[in-house]
């Protein structure tokens, strides 16, 4: 299986991301996946610790495709970036989406 991971320095990127929000950096983990969208394909996932919340940083055609949960209005989307700083600005609209998602209170 192949593996194309994002880089340490656009790992970095995503971290100064992350601190713009108020959620626990302790709980995000860096993985390597299967690829959801190319076969035989490893990419590198973003998950959010004792949640099912996570942003893939993948590739379908040689071009960046993520999948995200939450999103804005379901569990989890697909989306085609196209460009690595446009899959930064969707994992930052992803960041916004689980932060309002660990803030909700369960009133169940």
């Amino acid at each position: 299986m192949q593996m194309l991971t994002i880089l340490k320095s656009q790992q970095n990127e995503v971290l100064k991301l992350i601190q713009g929000f108020k959620l626990d950096l302790a709980r995000f983990k860096w993985s390597v996946e299967p690829s959801v969208a190319t076969k035989d394909l490893a990419v590198s996932r973003l998950s959010y610790r004792g949640t099912e919340f996570f942003f893939q940083f993948g590739y379908k055609e040689r071009k960046e495709f993520a999948i995200l949960s939450p999103d804005t209005d379901k569990l989890v989307d697909l989306q085609y970036p196209g460009s690595w700083d446009s899959q930064k600005r969707y994992c930052l609209i992803w960041l916004g989406y689980l932060q309002r998602e660990m803030n909700e209170p369960d009133l169940w």
